[in-house]
């Protein structure tokens, strides 16, 4: 029986959206690293940021496929062609024996502020070795706060959008689309925080004892725009970017 999805989901992301992790010889999971997605026949994205270790001698990274949620099996899929994408975003291609039931659209108007969006992946829930817990999918809405540009450390300058979400790690690599649509608008990277001052620092008195600042931290996840998506590439892509691979794509 296929999974019962919220009101007015348009499609199934358990057909697209795969938890990242690595296997050993024998197929077996030994650490989880975040989230990718299918976006047409045989190629999967994700984050560079969760594929890029050096792998020791006898682990791969593979793709595990829940079409059933959580209720399982998960079916593991091997991952070939891994790379950086060449424009030198924090994103990655990979080659994937899987074809979803259709291809995903990328977002067409440039007006995303205030825009309503959801997003599905795979968060970690404690340590990131494979036996220390059991991965549950799950589906966060919000909206776009805003767009900026983020520097960041490694990568530079992001176009990014910031949404009213949180993206808890191994939220990374998750896609993320217009509310209620399959319409891919960008992919989920990581957080950024504001904060705010509820309490001064201050000396007590009569012991001066200094007592520290009280913070209220706020944080919004953010993911890479549609642009850079469709501008990427890899050994995965053919020669071509994403966006013309997946337009000559079947489906």
């Amino acid at each position: 029986m296929a999974p019962e999805l919220p009101e007015r989901l348009s499609f199934s992301p358990f057909a697209y959206v795969f938890a990242i992790l690595t296997v050993d010889r024998d197929w077996v999971a030994q650490t989880y690293e975040g989230t990718g997605f299918c976006v047409a026949s045989g190629l999967l994205i994700t984050c560079w940021h969760c594929v890029r270790r050096t792998l020791p001698e006898g682990l791969n990274y593979a793709a595990a496929y829940a079409p059933n949620a959580e209720q399982g099996p998960l079916v593991q899929l091997d991952l070939s062609d891994i790379a950086k994408d060449q424009n030198g975003a924090d994103l990655a291609t990979a080659t994937i024996q899987y074809a979803p039931p259709r291809k995903l659209s990328f977002n067409q108007s440039p007006e995303v502020f205030g825009s309503e969006v959801w997003t599905f992946g795979y968060p970690l829930s404690g340590h990131r070795e494979a036996g220390a817990r059991v991965i549950v999918p799950r589906l966060l809405k919000g909206y776009v706060t805003r767009t900026f540009h983020h520097d960041r450390p490694g990568f530079g300058p992001t176009r990014a959008i910031e949404l009213d979400m949180p993206a808890p790690a191994g939220l990374s690599g998750a896609p993320l689309f217009r509310a209620n649509t399959a319409t891919l608008l960008g992919v989920v990277y990581g957080e950024t925080e504001s904060y705010t001052i509820t309490e001064t620092e201050q000396i007590d008195p009569e012991t001066g004892v200094r007592l520290p600042e009280s913070r209220k931290v706020i944080t919004f996840g953010v993911a890479h725009r549609w642009e850079t998506i469709m501008k990427a590439g890899g050994p995965a892509t053919r020669g071509l970017s994403v966006e013309d691979y997946v337009r000559l794509a079947a489906g």
